[in-house]
């Protein structure tokens, strides 16, 4: 099933992806770049963490991706996390042996740096203000950094398989052990298990709050409104490596450029292709500004595209998504679409998961019969399209 699902995501993809590129124009192209990390403090400022044929080089914006700048740091390697305070000050991790802190108060115009320990790769790094912070290394174990960079303190190092830290404020933040979820209320002095026992293992999650957070099993991503103890809200979506959240809106990234997101934390969810370069299936990067704009960009693709629209379309999308219902879905001879509203010169496509036409008709009422006729047992797309072009894809599965 789990094949079926990611097949069908890709198949989604396909067919919108057209539209979807225009809502994620190309703002920064460079074939030879390979791009780490980013950090969007305003909506106009940002930095990305990259390297090219000149070096490790720091990104930045100050008009929102319109133009970019670059800042060479020599004899660095390659920056594995960057987190910006605000406009000018920030921190950035370097990889390799032994691991590197870079401070910054202009912009990284300049920068002073600590030696860290010799984790190979840091996978969270997490602020909780101008002088202290924490970061993850690659062997799950969890540091604390203080006086700038200067004072290092090994706080657990018996974690299995975290990889996931992220703070909601200088005193409360969550922190994932692969398949259980901690979670601290005194700055990261005390951790304590916040759910034992995921049930599922945690590839990323992300919280918009203290309460409302989302997890990836690169399967399906999963809501919670507690806090981590219960799940009740899923939603497949197949190698969704990166999540970022904030109010009721999510975006979650898979391996090809795809997003999914939702306007109503987690009850609804719709799936766009943002059009960028797919060099190889590799976890892709969502950053969002404070008023929710998104860029994303992956390690190889050599491109940063940032959404051009608005996600408020989504809401109509939905509305209208919801006016049509298929039943008995799965359905094993004969299935109904039900159109709420009267239908006029509406084209409906059966189409396969490798993107076969398998049936195609126009119709005009509101009520359409399905027969299996030569379809196999499976799960097919139908694409609905009405007089005015607006397009609408449902799953339907035939057993």
């Amino acid at each position: 099933m789990k094949i079926y699902f990611a097949l069908l995501i890709a198949f989604f993809i396909s067919i919108t992806s057209v539209e979807c590129k225009a809502q994620w124009p190309l703002v920064y192209q460079d074939n030879a770049a390979q791009f780490y990390d980013a950090a969007f403090p305003t909506d106009y400022t940002g930095y990305v963490a990259a390297a090219d044929t000149g070096g490790t080089v720091i990104l930045r914006t100050n008009d929102g991706g319109a133009t970019w700048n670059k800042r060479y740091i020599p004899a660095l390697g390659f920056i594995n996390r960057i987190v910006m305070i605000d406009s000018l000050k920030g921190y950035l991790i370097r990889g390799g042996v032994p691991g590197k802190l870079l401070r910054t108060t202009d912009g990284f115009t300049t920068f002073t740096g600590a030696n860290l320990d010799t984790s190979f790769s840091v996978q969270s790094l997490c602020l909780l203000n101008d002088s202290t912070g924490f970061y993850l290394n690659n062997a799950a174990r969890l540091r604390r950094f203080e006086n700038y960079g200067a004072s290092i303190f090994h706080i657990i190092d018996t974690l299995i398989d975290g990889q996931n830290l992220q703070f909601m404020s200088p005193t409360f933040g969550f922190m994932d052990t692969g398949t259980g979820l901690l979670k601290t209320t005194d700055a990261g002095a005390t951790w304590i298990f916040a759910n034992t026992n995921l049930g599922f293992f945690c590839s990323t999650f992300n919280f918009a709050d203290t309460l409302k957070g989302y997890f990836s099993d690169a399967t399906a991503i999963s809501t919670t409104h507690d806090g981590g103890l219960t799940f009740p809200l899923n939603y497949n979506f197949a190698n969704a490596y990166n999540i970022t959240s904030n109010g009721n809106f999510c975006i979650a990234a898979n391996d090809t450029g795809a997003v999914a997101y939702t306007l109503n934390s987690g009850a609804t969810w719709q799936i766009q292709s943002t059009g960028i370069n797919l060099v190889v299936a590799e976890p892709y990067k969502v950053v969002m500004t404070p008023s929710n704009r998104c860029f994303i960009f992956s390690q190889f693709c050599g491109e940063i595209r940032k959404q051009g629209e608005t996600f408020t379309s989504g809401i109509n999308e939905t509305d209208q998504n919801n006016m049509v219902s298929i039943y008995p879905n799965p359905f094993s001879s004969e299935a109904t679409i039900y159109f709420e509203k009267h239908q006029k010169n509406t084209t409906i496509k059966i189409i396969d998961l490798l993107g076969k036409e398998i049936q195609t008709q126009t119709f005009t009422g509101k009520v359409l019969k399905i027969d299996r006729g030569m379809m196999q047992a499976g799960m097919y797309c139908i694409q609905i399209t009405d007089e005015h072009k607006k397009v609408i894809n449902k799953k339907i599965i035939l057993q």
